[in-house]
């Protein structure tokens, strides 16, 4: 059985950031479909960063180095969509282990988010449902 080989699409001048891109090719190598949104010009209306499969995601990928972190992305992130991407890549002095329990125990606390998911520092892909 062949590894499914996934692509990621963007727009020509669309400014995508690092560490966006960095999710992109995770999610690439996994099999999955990315294609960056243009993000909306309408005053006050937010738009998710990505389609993946055809389904809008948003990816969050903090600097700070606390859980509470977690916690305010996600809800920043739930006003986007409800489908979350997640890495703790840019997090400092924080284990994959502690933010994959912090990300579940929210899952379950936002009614907003349906599903996560995170991108370990090794480039896993884990599925929080």
């Amino acid at each position: 059985m062949t590894k499914r080989v996934g692509k990621v699409i963007k727009i020509a001048g669309l400014n995508v950031w690092p560490h966006e891109q960095y999710m992109a090719d995770q999610l690439a190598n996994a099999g999955y479909t990315v294609e960056f949104i243009k993000p909306s010009n309408t005053r006050y209306q937010s738009t998710p960063d990505v389609y993946i499969d055809g389904e809008k995601w948003e990816m969050k990928s903090p600097r700070a180095s606390s859980l509470k972190a977690v916690e305010r992305n996600l809800k920043l992130g739930s006003w986007q969509s409800s489908k979350i991407v997640f890495t703790a890549r840019r997090m400092k002095n924080i284990p994959d282990k502690a933010v994959q329990r912090e990300l579940t125990k929210k899952l379950a606390e936002l009614s907003k988010i349906t599903v996560i998911k995170f991108i370990t520092r090794h480039g896993d892909i884990i599925d929080i449902q």
